[in-house]
């Protein structure tokens, strides 16, 4: 698990994200009682079942899926011979087509833009805007006027224009 942790945040994802994952990926080995080569489907079953009884929504229970999904496929790829080696059967996949939610594509971490990242975007049009001056809907209070109207005030505050 350890591994599969530091993996996690070697990513860049935020600590409270990888604390989530372990606590689900322990929650459902806690479940198990039993080795992570041991787990099935029918233990993903049972763990999901009983999030739904505590009260875990839908959206909840997909990330919960996933976390055991990415944990599992994290385990194949980095000690899948061992686990074969030692248990003579491959790593299982106990979260599959029939107990995977239907959005699991969609169930994944957004990393938003570092301040520096976001800082850097909008020096970079800022310089750009007044080059535009004059050039029909593209300039400077063209592109003013049509942030806000996405956007809002609050966008136009937020980029400084």
């Amino acid at each position: 698990m350890d591994e599969f942790v530091l993996a996690l945040a070697a990513r860049g994802v935020t600590d409270r994200w990888v604390g989530q994952q372990r606590a689900w990926v322990g929650g459902l080995l806690a479940f198990a009682q039993g080795p992570v080569w041991e787990v099935r489907p029918a233990d993903v079953d049972g763990w999901l079942a009983g999030a739904r009884e505590r009260g875990a929504g839908t959206l909840t229970r997909g990330e919960m899926a996933q976390a055991v999904y990415r944990f599992y496929t994290f385990v194949e790829a980095r000690h899948g011979r061992l686990v074969q080696e030692m248990t003579g059967r491959p790593v299982p996949r106990p979260v599959d087509e029939f107990n995977r939610p239907r959005r699991l594509a969609r169930v994944g971490v957004r990393l938003p833009p570092s301040a520096w990242e976001a800082e850097a975007l909008f020096q970079a049009w800022r310089a750009w805007l007044p080059r535009t001056q004059g050039r029909g809907s593209t300039s400077g209070a063209g592109v003013r006027r049509e942030v806000s109207r996405r956007g809002g005030s609050w966008t136009l505050r937020a980029c400084r224009l």
